[in-house]
């Protein structure tokens, strides 16, 4: 059974300042890297890795605030029963895996957007579930499918990850790739070809990371949150007096006292001092 969208422009207005409020409580920070998003009246055809649930409140942000297209994106048919404001965003997708859905699945996106009122982008996760960061790209055959009957379309690979950098608060880290170029092939060359770029701007996305990673130091970490050098060097020396005290109060280092006093007094007792 093919869920379809119910798109609704004031709920969509609504729920995306929603998200944005959303987004800002639940992260430090939300930066977007790598190329610009296509300046085009044709559909863009936005395809993402899927490694949380916050990857359906991300692309809304971004369509709504930062691209102003229209949103629409392929959703599985239990989490649209289970959240169903999703139809009202332009989520519509399956209630199983058969081959006839996939083919009504292909065919409604198509025709959705087709006949979009404005410049859409359609936002959908290849993978088909969510996965751990890390496991290889393995895309099932929709996207090049959709693609191929949408010839006019702009493809662009999206990375997103989910990590904590300088915040308390995790950081949102996008990275758009440039668009992939259609070169005729199969279904499954294609699909095959569209991992590989995904999985480029992903590594390229975690190089990003792990060089930002590298550059933070405690004494930048401390003036992030109001504290200047001095004070960090006063914590550390407190931090060591603190540990001193409690060493002092032990039996063992009683014990060790008493015994170095014993053994120096003998020393000075028979003139060795």
């Amino acid at each position: 059974m093919l869920i379809e969208a119910r798109k609704n422009p004031a709920l969509e207005t609504i729920y995306s300042a929603y998200a944005r409020r959303l987004i800002r409580r639940q992260f430090g920070s939300l930066q977007i890297s790598g190329s610009r998003f296509p300046a085009t009246e044709r559909v863009v055809i936005a395809y993402v890795n899927h490694s949380a649930w916050w990857d359906a409140v991300i692309p809304v942000q971004l369509s709504h605030d930062l691209f102003r297209r229209e949103i629409h994106a392929l959703m599985e048919g239990g989490q649209i029963r289970k959240y169903p404001f999703f139809r009202h965003l332009g989520c519509f997708g399956p209630t199983g895996k058969t081959i006839a859905e996939a083919r009504a699945v292909i065919d409604h996106a198509t025709r959705v957007l087709q006949n979009a009122k404005k410049p859409a982008v359609f936002w959908i996760f290849p993978q088909g579930t969510i996965l751990p960061s890390g496991v290889p790209m393995h895309f099932r055959s929709g996207l090049a499918r959709i693609a191929t009957r949408l010839p006019e379309a702009v493809i662009v690979p999206v990375a997103i990850r989910y990590e904590f950098m300088k915040n308390k608060k995790p950081d949102c880290r996008v990275r758009l790739g440039e668009p992939v170029v259609r070169s005729g092939e199969d279904h499954s060359r294609f699909t095959r070809r569209l991992e590989q770029r995904l999985q480029e701007e992903l590594t390229a996305l975690d190089t990003e990371i792990a060089q930002e990673l590298a550059r933070i130091r405690p004494i930048a970490f401390a003036r992030r949150f109001g504290f200047n050098e001095l004070d960090v060097h006063i914590d550390h020396a407190v931090n060591r007096l603190a540990v001193a005290l409690i060493v002092s109060q032990t039996p063992w280092f009683r014990d060790w006292l008493r015994r170095y006093i014993v053994r120096e007094s003998k020393q000075y007792v028979n003139g060795q001092l």
